[in-house]
């Protein structure tokens, strides 16, 4: 920053005058502008000064601005100016004003950015600006190439592959200009098209396969839209055995483990059941033995072939129209799977699920002690561990007492009296009733 000092006044008026043979002195007025802003402006003297005198301006700028420039011209005509020396001037037979203009410094970017961490394509880059001052504006904005001809400003905004190899820098700017940061560069990690090969049709039961092109370095995830469906995978490569006719989606992910980056495809396969579902019958139970439960197909057609299912898994042997488990069925649930075609293995296919039956299991309900001692804790026992609502009803039919607890051994929160009460347990799907006694 340059700076006018203070120069010593010059020569007394006297012996200016007697220079010029004559008594007479002749003064003009020194005006400092009073507009100045961003720094000061010390000139010395001021008010009326004699012509010929010396003249001495100091300009003393804020922080982070210089002086631009001093001016001394007419106070009635600016144009008309008064040379500068040395930071001083001498006093013109005229009425002068002082002016000054202070411009701001340039920005000031600290330190270096670091190179971006790598993306994939479609993602956007994480940056961190780096730390500024004195700017009025500033950014992120990437080229091509180092040469920043015509930059694309940086706003987050996902890239492609195509930005693979451009360059990133940071500006920052005021009035006075602007500045840019070091360049670094960017990249765009990508996994190529992927594609699924296979056939589009396909028939219930019936084993079908896709894949996609193999690349060295992914690795492929499958999924299929049919829950029921028996799915096999190897590498590239998926059999999908389909279980429940109508259109159904085969779709595959392709990973970069060293990227991170993957790409993924999907193919709609239209799963066609030569059984109408809307023909089937509804499985029935039926005693067996008189105490243990057997599931039937009731009403088959001719030439049916039958698969049963518990919990979406084939039961091994149970192909018939019936179904026994000895000892009682299971808690699950049951389906039947019919079809009039079976490829050579016996696998079904080609037909169509019936709905599901259910088979619940009954929980045990129980509350003890029982008789309890007046102020004992009431426990309610259920093995299943679900919600019970707890009804207590006095001998005269009043209800005193009703709450839901869950977990296999909940305590109740009541004190009862002594007396006799009817208690009635539900979890929903079964009720007791039964009498304790409170001593």
């Amino acid at each position: 920053m340059k700076k006018y000092c203070v120069i010593v006044l010059c020569l007394l008026c006297s012996i200016a005058a007697m220079a010029q043979g004559t008594d007479t002195l002749v003064f003009h007025t020194v005006e400092v502008d009073p507009t100045i802003v961003h720094g000061t402006l010390n000139v010395r003297p001021t008010g009326e000064v004699q012509v010929g005198w010396r003249v001495s301006v100091t300009a003393t700028p804020d922080e982070n601005y210089h002086l631009e420039s001093v001016t001394v011209h007419k106070t009635t005509e600016p144009n008309v100016t008064v040379e500068l020396v040395e930071e001083h001037f001498v006093m013109p037979d005229f009425d002068v004003m002082v002016t000054a203009v202070f411009e701001s410094d340039l920005p000031l970017i600290e330190g270096e950015i670091t190179a971006p961490a790598a993306i994939c394509a479609g993602g956007s880059l994480e940056l961190t600006a780096p730390v500024v001052q004195l700017a009025d504006s500033q950014g992120w904005e990437m080229a091509p190439n180092d040469s920043f001809q015509h930059p694309t400003a940086y706003t987050d905004q996902p890239l492609d592959a195509s930005y693979n190899g451009w360059k990133l820098r940071y500006w920052a700017s005021n009035r006075t200009g602007t500045v840019y940061s070091n360049v670094v560069g960017i990249t765009v990690n990508e996994v190529k098209e992927v594609t699924i090969a296979g056939d589009a049709m396909g028939c219930t039961m019936q084993e079908c396969e896709y894949s996609v092109r193999k690349e060295v370095g992914l690795n492929y995830s499958w999924e299929v839209s049919d829950a029921s469906a028996t799915v096999t995978v190897n590498s590239n490569t998926v059999k999908v055995c389909w279980s429940t006719a109508g259109t159904q989606k085969v779709s595959v992910l392709a990973e970069n483990p060293t990227t991170g980056c993957s790409a993924n495809a999907e193919l709609s396969v239209k799963v066609q059941s030569y059984v109408n579902p809307s023909d089937l019958n509804a499985i029935v139970a039926k005693k067996h033995n008189g105490k243990e439960y057997i599931l039937i197909y009731p009403n088959p057609k001719d030439h049916y072939r039958y698969q049963w299912y518990k919990d979406g898994q084939k039961i091994a042997g149970a192909n018939g129209q019936y179904y026994y488990q000895e000892g009682g069925l299971d808690a699950g649930v049951y389906k039947l799977y019919l079809s009039f075609n079976a490829d050579a293995n016996g696998n079904l296919f080609g037909g169509a699920f019936t709905a599901d039956y259910i088979v619940s299991v009954v929980s045990k309900l129980d509350i003890y002690p029982n008789p309890a001692q007046e102020g004992d804790n009431l426990v309610v026992v259920n093995e299943l561990g679900n919600e019970v609502e707890v009804a207590i009803y006095s001998m005269e039919g009043r209800l005193v007492h009703r709450q839901t607890v869950s977990g296999t051994q909940a305590v109740l929160s009541i004190d009862l009296m002594k007396g006799i009460y009817m208690v009635r347990l539900s979890d929903g799907n079964s009720n007791k009733v039964q009498k304790i006694i409170i001593k």
